[in-house]
């Protein structure tokens, strides 16, 4: 008798079933796939929905799918993991994937904190609500819904902290190797794991000092390191490519390289405070951080370092606690509270542990109340807790509700489009063939309008970016036909566009040239024209061709002039051309042919001759409406 034919998929699906059944019998895999999932959710659903207002958080959303280069110190691994995730991940923008690659990192770190608490003796529901309130902190949450890398190198400390713990306390090398290969890897995301090292080095050498020396954990612990800085080859081969989208730091020689790696102009920021400085400044900025991300849990914090009665682990902790505050509280830089999270984790460790304790306390009470009582203990089922002891956990479930109620609406992004908003209707304003130029260190707007541009495929309109424009390469390409550079996208402007400014960059605050194709126009200057309905300063046009040039200094100078018009920009002159020839020169520090019964907006438009105009229209630098600068000057 022929039977049916043999499926080897067959037996897949009764396999899958009896996967499920034996998980669900892990209690360890049902807390943590709980944990995940509360974090998971909370993250999805303040998650931030597109481009941001901080320049650093746009960039790293685009980065990942071209593969540029950021700034110091290049964060080659976190480029990498965006742009695997980002390909794979079939759900959402570009931005809300880079967004929420944030959120699963730390939904993976809280998990491996549930994990290290497992293994320092902790209660596993006391274990979950501490992994749950370390994941509601205000800082760590507020890094879990945008893109940026603090998440990543969460991972790599919780990761490289675990694995050194469970081998401190079960002596086997695989642990030892994982926590130092994990710690030579996470080098390509953030240096400041080197703050750890003085921890580590104690541990190993207090624990077993022999241990580095045995060949298996010798030749693997090498070969990670390799990898480790192999990871910074990605610099010089992004530096290679002839178009790489956006190249902010580069490395064509080693020298550059190790200038950029060391921190390039971040470099002088570190360590730049003097010692009392620190002390009475520093230290009590860092403590009111802390007191902000835990507040009424420190004393629970402070138990748990007291109840950890081993140590070696303890000054470990103390140690990779101590290492990542002292570079934090000694590097001058404006979002230096998230250089504390390695810190907080530490801190969640203590907190496990106090809990924990406190757990323990409460339950031998509940049990002395029912002694004394007169009740008697109800025993509890085999392979149930006693009833004294869920009876202890039930207030813990509200410090993280607590954390949870007590920052939502501070770190809730879901609402949050009024960067994409703005930068949608420059986009629509500008339309093709045009340049557009922002100013501005964080350059947020530069960085929204690169996002569309190499993320959203608006380049196909032949648009371009250009942050911080040298004043003389503008009036070059407006006046001169000169090719415009682009720098950090290796690309130059071919001549010919319109040149659009969303706030005038410093030398250009002075002179606007207003066209005949365009509707009325205002000029900003250094204290800037205001827009009667709002604070903001109005943005501006400059434009070059048959028109008139308006110059407006602080005293409210005023100059009309028809023609075909340019200008040269001089320290204390603006020299206006006419038909390529110096009309005029225009002392900009006192008011010259002022007239008061002209309003700043708007302007006269004048004709001339075809005989007195070139033969190529030069390219004009224009205005996009004032409505959205309170978004750009935010």
């Amino acid at each position: 008798m022929i039977g049916r034919p043999s499926r080897p998929w067959a037996g897949l699906g009764s396999l899958f079933a009896a996967g499920l059944v034996a998980a669900a019998r892990n209690v360890e895999i049902v807390w943590s796939v709980l944990i995940g999932g509360i974090l998971g959710s909370a993250y999805v659903a303040t998650l931030l929905p597109g481009v941001y207002t901080f320049g650093d958080t746009t960039k790293f959303q685009y980065l990942g799918r071209i593969l540029g280069t950021p700034h110091s110190t290049g964060y080659p691994t976190y480029l990498v993991l965006n742009h695997l995730f980002v390909r794979l991940w079939p759900f959402g923008s570009l931005a809300q994937k880079a967004n929420l690659l944030s959120a699963v990192f730390t939904m993976i770190a809280a998990i491996v904190l549930f994990k290290l608490l497992l293994a320092l003796k902790v209660d596993p529901f006391l274990a979950v609500v501490t992994s749950l309130s370390f994941g509601f902190t205000r800082t760590v949450w507020t890094q879990s819904v945008i893109a940026e890398v603090y998440t990543l190198n969460l991972l790599f400390v919780a990761t490289t902290v675990s694995c050194l713990v469970v081998w401190h306390l079960q002596r086997r090398d695989r642990y030892l190797r994982a926590g130092l290969a994990v710690y030579a890897l996470s080098f390509g995301n953030h240096l400041t794991m080197l703050t750890f090292l003085p921890a580590i080095t104690w541990l190993i050498l207090t624990t077993d000092a022999s241990s580095l020396l045995r060949r298996r954990n010798a030749a693997t612990t090498a070969a990670f390191v390799a990898l480790g800085a192999l990871q910074y080859s990605y610099i010089f081969w992004r530096t290679s490519v002839e178009h790489p989208g956006f190249l902010e730091m580069r490395a064509s020689t080693l020298e550059e390289f190790w200038w950029w790696v060391r921190g390039g102009p971040f470099t002088a920021r570190m360590f730049a405070f003097p010692l009392e400085e620190v002390v009475t400044e520093r230290l009590p900025m860092a403590v009111d951080f802390f007191m902000g991300e835990y507040g009424v849990l420190t004393p629970v914090i402070l138990l748990g370092v007291v109840v950890l009665k081993n140590f070696r682990l303890n000054v470990f902790l103390l140690l990779c606690a101590a290492g990542n505050l002292f570079y934090a509280i000694n590097y001058d830089v404006g979002d230096v509270f998230v250089y504390f999270i390695p810190t907080y984790f530490i801190a969640a460790v203590y907190l496990g542990l106090g809990l924990g304790s406190a757990g323990r306390l409460l339950a031998r009470l509940s049990a002395v109340l029912a002694a004394s009582g007169g009740r008697q203990a109800i025993p509890p089922r085999p392979g149930s807790d006693p009833p004294t002891l869920a009876l202890a956990r039930a207030p813990f479930v509200l410090v993280p509700w607590m954390l949870f109620l007590a920052n939502l609406n501070v770190v809730d992004q879901s609402d949050n489009t009024a960067a994409a908003t703005a930068t949608e209707a420059i986009l629509r304003e500008a339309g093709a063939n045009a340049v557009i130029i922002t100013e501005g260190y964080h350059y947020s707007d530069y960085q929204s309008l690169m996002y569309y541009l190499n993320g959203e495929g608006r380049k196909k309109d032949n648009l371009y970016a250009l942050w911080a424009a040298q004043p003389d390469a503008v009036v070059a390409y407006l006046c001169e036909g000169r090719p415009l550079s682009l720098p950090l996208q290796k690309l130059e402007v071919p001549p010919g566009l319109d040149v659009y400014a969303l706030r005038p960059p410093a030398g250009l605050d002075r002179v606007g040239l207003c066209t005949e194709t365009g509707p009325d126009c205002a000029f900003a200057m250094g204290r800037g024209w205001r827009d009667p309905e709002t604070t903001d300063p109005l943005w501006w046009r400059w434009s070059n061709g048959p028109g008139q040039v308006r110059v407006f200094a602080e005293r409210d100078m005023e100059v009309s002039m028809g023609g075909w018009l340019g200008s040269r920009q001089h320290p204390d002159r603006v020299e206006v051309l006419v038909n390529g020839r110096v009309a005029r020169t225009l002392d900009v520090t006192s008011p010259e042919a002022k007239s008061s019964d002209r309003s700043p907006f708007g302007c006269t438009r004048v004709r001339t001759s075809s005989s007195s105009a070139p033969r190529t229209r030069p390219s004009a630098l224009r205005t996009i409406p004032a409505a959205w600068m309170s978004w750009s000057t935010s």
